[in-house]
């Protein structure tokens, strides 16, 4: 038995097929710990999940090629060839070779007329160009170079037929964390040590790629003296070199940089953000709302969350000059009053001076956050309004030259998970308690951070655990109760969910089942016809006004005012679920758990630094016991994905220019 065999034989189990050809096994490894780990039965993938899998415990396996293995690795897209550690050596292939006549699974064969190749085939290209651009110590932008092109669709005749596939320097840059392996990152590491450093600082900080790929070198134990290297090469002033290279000194020299942070935000509501007259301290003006009453768990737990995105820590150290920039852009006040106008209030994110260096990462996690919710929206839209003019000031241009969507976007999901957090720990205070209605639209403003971040190669793999875990936990709730008391709050509605899923029919069906539950009788017909009213606007008794209706008073002066009309089934209904003071749902949990699950997958405990394989192994094999709070079965008709409505509009690419 061949090599092969043996490495999937010995570590995996079949689960299935991918396809005509191969099985869809998983690790046995993780299954012993509770966890599933899906791949398919090739020798290259047991490699890759083996150098990463938290729960094997035996020697690492590599994969070699023998001295007669063809170089032309291109033509082949061998999956053997792509995790050798090392890169391709394109020059050695002859110009005249026009490749193997089938590559992979493709049928792609020699001819006038050949297919466009699968995207699986694409990436492989990718990564086979990339282990060569790196290999040779060549800056991206190589792959822009015409003759490196030509050489390209030389020795690999699909390229030469769909040129629209040769990756360009941002997408080649991409696909360094669209992998996210750990030997593909060991790899450029190993390429880095000596000259090749050089030649990377030359491309690397331009865009945001080649900042991540220098966060995953400086997670290495070669990063001090890369860090000094880089210092020398800085030693001209070329503005963000110089820059660059003393942030990399901070980092190294400061462990609190690159710890755990131990809290994330403090009570800061009395300091007044006063600057240039436009801003007071009333609630409105502050924006975000400050977590000041959350315990030193829940802290460090938002904390997990924002921290285990990859990127978070990187875009922190570099969030201050950006700010800085906005406010002193000429673009300012445009950006301010267009979004005043979008959040129909005050804006005043600009407006909060940053003095000071940065000198831990809580600190810097502080400020990031407190800069609220404006200055994330408007600095994610940068990347999408094109009608901005064209600064010629040198600091609009810098600001430019500093856009970092990726950045951006984690900025405007840890903007929404604390809006979330904040918004439900308040309500909960002011109503003495936890309320149904409370609970979907706190977890969907986590579920669209999520989703946003998770848009971008930058971050982190792990969070498709997290929606796994927020999916299994939606799953344990009554979610008819639920669903229908969060309808039942007159500025909700509808509004968040799923409308195609979630029918005014459906609705009225939900509404009919829980009202004979709860009142063990069945409902009157007027029970549907209110519902239709309420649903859809026509004939309702009760005025909504155009501002937001106050959801502290729900009880006495929204349905309270219709108890003695027609429509006392639905008021009835609507005031025992607004009643319900919750117990058994409890989303706190659920904030600590995603962030006791984030630690553990990135091999730490919740007091930091040590392995955290026992912690994921138990979250994981006692799910039920720490999820199950419903009685009955798990209810499995509804997920985040289907069951809300996540409409985040077109989301910026790194081929889009902005790096450029």
């Amino acid at each position: 038995m061949g090599r092969r065999s043996e490495l999937v034989e010995k570590h995996t189990i079949r689960v299935g097929r991918a396809n005509k050809s191969e099985f869809r096994v998983a690790c046995i490894h993780c299954r012993n710990a509770g966890v599933e780990s899906h791949f398919v039965s090739r020798t290259d993938a047991v490699v890759r999940h083996l150098n990463q899998c938290l729960y094997y415990k035996g020697p690492v396996p590599t994969l070699t090629l023998p001295p007669s293995s063809p170089t032309n690795e291109l033509s082949v897209a061998s999956d053997d060839s792509i995790y050798n550690g090392h890169g391709p050596a394109l020059a050695a292939s002859s110009p005249g070779t026009t490749g193997i006549k089938r590559i992979g699974s493709t049928g792609i064969v020699n001819g006038d007329k050949i297919a466009k190749p699968s995207a699986g085939w694409t990436t492989k290209v990718e990564r086979q160009i990339l282990r060569t651009v790196i290999s040779c110590g060549m800056p991206f932008s190589m792959a822009e170079d015409p003759e490196f092109r030509q050489l390209l669709t030389t020795v690999c005749p699909p390229l030469r037929a769909h040129p629209d596939l040769i990756p360009n320097r941002n997408t080649l840059a991409s696909r360094v964390f669209m992998d996210a392996d750990a030997e593909l990152k060991e790899t450029i590491s190993q390429h880095v040590r000596g000259c090749k450093w050089l030649t990377l600082t030359a491309d690397c900080w331009i865009n945001s790629s080649g900042r991540q790929i220098v966060a995953y070198v400086m997670r290495t134990p070669m990063a001090k003296s890369f860090a000094w290297e880089w210092e020398d090469t800085a030693s001209v002033p070329n503005g963000v070199a110089a820059i660059t290279a003393k942030k990399l000194l901070d980092i190294v020299h400061n462990s609190a940089l690159i710890g755990k942070v131990s809290a994330v935000v403090v009570s800061d509501r009395a300091r007044a953000l006063a600057d240039e007259g436009l801003v007071t301290a009333s609630p409105m003006s502050i924006g975000l709302k400050i977590i000041e009453d959350y315990d030193e768990e829940i802290q460090m737990m938002v904390a997990d969350c924002l921290l285990s995105l990859q990127g978070m820590k990187e875009a922190m150290v570099i969030s201050n000059d950006i700010v800085s920039l906005l406010m002193e852009s000429e673009v300012r006040q445009t950006l301010l009053r267009n979004h005043q106008q979008e959040l129909n209030e005050p804006i005043t994110g600009f407006n909060h001076p940053i003095t000071t260096q940065w000198s831990t990462t809580a600190e810097g996690l502080k400020t990031l956050l407190q800069s609220n919710q404006s200055v994330s929206r408007t600095l994610y839209s940068i990347g999408h309004d094109a009608s901005l003019p064209d600064a010629t000031r040198e600091s609009t241009l810098i600001l430019r030259e500093s856009m970092d969507v990726p950045f951006l976007t984690l900025l405007h999901a840890a903007s929404e998970l604390v809006g979330a957090l904040s918004s439900y720990q308040e309500e909960s205070k002011a109503l003495n308690g936890t309320r149904l209605r409370m609970i979907l639209p706190a977890a969907q403003r986590i579920w669209i951070a999520l989703e946003d971040s998770s848009n971008f190669a930058t971050v982190t793999p792990d969070i498709a655990h997290v929606k796994m875990t927020l999916n299994k936990r939606l799953q344990s709730w009554d979610l008819d109760m639920l669903i229908l008391a969060t309808i039942l709050d007159p500025n909700v509605k509808r509004r968040i969910f799923n409308k195609s899923l979630l029918t005014p029919e459906m609705v009225v069906a939900m509404a009919e089942r829980e009202f004979e539950t709860l009142f063990d009788t069945p409902p009157s017909p007027s029970l549907t016809r209110s519902l239709f009213q309420y649903l859809e606007g026509t004939q309702w008794p009760f005025l909504e006004s155009q501002q937001k209706i106050n959801p502290l008073s729900l009880y006495s002066t929204y349905w309270g005012t219709l108890e003695k009309t027609e429509h006392y089934e639905l008021v009835r209904l609507a005031q025992r679920l607004e009643s319900c003071v919750v117990s058994a749902v409890d989303p706190e949990r659920l904030f600590r758990d995603m962030g006791s699950i984030h630690a553990a997958l990135r091999g730490e405990d919740s007091t930091g630094g040590a392995r955290g394989n026992e912690i994921l192994g138990q979250f994981l094999e006692h799910h039920e016991a720490n999820f199950g709070h419903s009685k009955g079965p798990k209810d499995d008709r509804y997920t985040f994905e289907d069951l809300f409505s996540v409409d985040l509009g077109p989301l910026p690419l790194l081929e889009s220019g902005l790096y450029n």
